[in-house]
């Protein structure tokens, strides 16, 4: 776990300072205070934003296991871009998103439905608590990810930064 975390310190202060090209790091933050991050950036290694020529538009991600308690929750979103100098807009059963093109990358801002997202509800919260205890050993790092956890549940929202976009 210590490794994980070090592996986003680094992917995250490299990006920081100009010094990766954007294609290297694609993250998922829930917005908290700056001493939070390390514990509330993740690495989406398999998230994926498509565009077609038509306009239709589908965003594909696996939630981050220590916000949901579960390593393979997927959300799909769609949407359908007409304007391309407006942002592109996507929406599923478990919320919306935002996105600002640049390219052939985005940065999505997610607002997630409290009705529909499990860990926003007092079991799934309850379960994601578990997967922590069960899958953290450090004590430091247990309590940061429960703050996380904590502001995830109250602000329902998250950032992607740097999500590769594939043109179809």
């Amino acid at each position: 776990m210590k490794r994980f975390i070090l592996t986003v310190l680094a992917a995250v202060a490299f990006t920081a300072h100009g010094n990766s090209t954007r294609a290297e790091v694609n993250t998922y933050t829930v917005p908290v205070p700056a001493k939070m991050q390390p514990w509330a950036t993740f690495l989406i290694e398999d998230a994926e934003l498509r565009i077609r020529k038509d306009g239709r538009t589908r965003l594909e991600y696996t939630f981050p296991a220590f916000l949901i308690g579960e390593t393979s929750f997927r959300i799909e979103a769609h949407g359908t871009w007409e304007d391309l100098s407006k942002p592109l807009k996507l929406s599923s059963d478990f919320g919306e998103f935002t996105c600002t093109v640049k390219e052939r990358f985005a940065n999505c801002r997610a607002e997630y439905n409290r009705k529909t997202l499990p860990v926003l509800n007092p079991a799934g919260f309850a379960s994601a608590e578990q997967y922590l205890k069960a899958n953290i050993g450090d004590a430091v790092e247990l309590d940061a990810r429960r703050l996380v956890l904590a502001s995830f549940s109250h602000e329902a929202a998250g950032n992607f930064e740097n999500l590769r976009i594939r043109y179809k």
